[in-house]
């Protein structure tokens, strides 16, 4: 997801991104969002970090989307807070989404 961070970077800094607000709001779109909904197997999914990633990446993207928004109507400077404050609902839903993502791995 530094993919995320990365392509909100951008958008902050050109008012501009390769994909729309409603795009980035799906969690099905993303490359890790395709294998959580449609490439894990039947024994990954009985894993508790599943069902944890799973609800973690739908607030991570409604998160991004926000900020993206935000970017694309020229409030870069609400954007670039939503991104970077470390008490924001992007940091929040990363950090969470991250961290479950490592438990998830190391456990497997």
């Amino acid at each position: 997801h530094a993919k995320w961070k990365n392509r909100l970077k951008q958008a902050i800094a050109t008012g501009n991104c390769d994909i729309d607000v409603a795009t980035a709001a799906r969690d099905n779109v993303c490359d890790f969002g395709r294998w959580l909904h449609t490439g894990v197997t039947l024994a990954q999914k009985q894993a508790p970090q599943y069902r944890a990633c799973v609800e973690l990446h739908t607030p991570f993207h409604a998160a991004a989307a926000e900020v993206l928004e935000l970017a694309v109507t020229g409030k870069k400077d609400e954007a670039a807070q939503l991104l970077s404050a470390s008490n924001s609902p992007f940091n929040a839903a990363s950090t969470a989404l991250t961290r479950e993502m490592m438990v998830w791995k190391n456990a497997a």
